[in-house]
């Protein structure tokens, strides 16, 4: 019996693999293996999906293909979310390719630091908008803190001081 807690893909038998390799187009340019079945919505950022209940066993429905291709091709992958569970990172940025060689097993937060969100932007900065250098993050990767401009919060707080006292003269 397999182990529950790790996504393992078994043998495939020619009629499995040909349904699935017939839904994955190959783009010569970038290398990608491009998903042409279901994805998980209408929008184009969502996940290719697949019915992996003839692969897996009955319990199992539908599956995240990039993760079935590198659990056949690559390892088993570890079940759950968490901030310890590793995540699969496409290192091509395109969530529709399933070629095992673009994909990476990953933490969460190195996953979300790669990506080009805006809190995977903002940790990348160096310098504030007036081009003064930024303090170090002094928060663990599961819980940062802001990082803030030592200069410019001087610069505000003087300001702030300068303005309450005009006030009150």
């Amino acid at each position: 019996m397999a182990d529950q807690s790790y996504l393992t893909v078994p043998h495939l038998d020619r009629k499995q693999l040909a349904a699935l390799f017939g839904k994955i187009r190959i783009d010569q340019s970038t290398g990608c293996w491009n998903w042409t079945g279901g994805t998980g919505g209408l929008k184009p950022w969502v996940y290719g999906y697949m019915n992996t209940w003839r692969i897996l066993g009955p319990k199992h429905r539908m599956c995240r293909v990039h993760r079935v291709m590198f659990a056949w091709l690559v390892q088993p992958l570890p079940r759950g979310v968490g901030a310890g569970i590793p995540n699969i990172d496409h290192l091509c940025d395109n969530r529709l390719c399933c070629n095992p060689s673009h994909l990476a097993l990953v933490l969460p937060n190195v996953n979300l630091r790669r990506g080009n969100s805006i809190p995977a932007r903002n940790a990348r900065k160096t310098h504030c908008k007036r081009g003064h250098l930024l303090g170090p993050n002094k928060g663990t990767p599961s819980q940062p803190i802001l990082r803030s401009c030592l200069v410019c919060g001087r610069e505000y707080a003087a300001a702030r001081r300068k303005a309450a006292r005009q006030r009150l003269d």
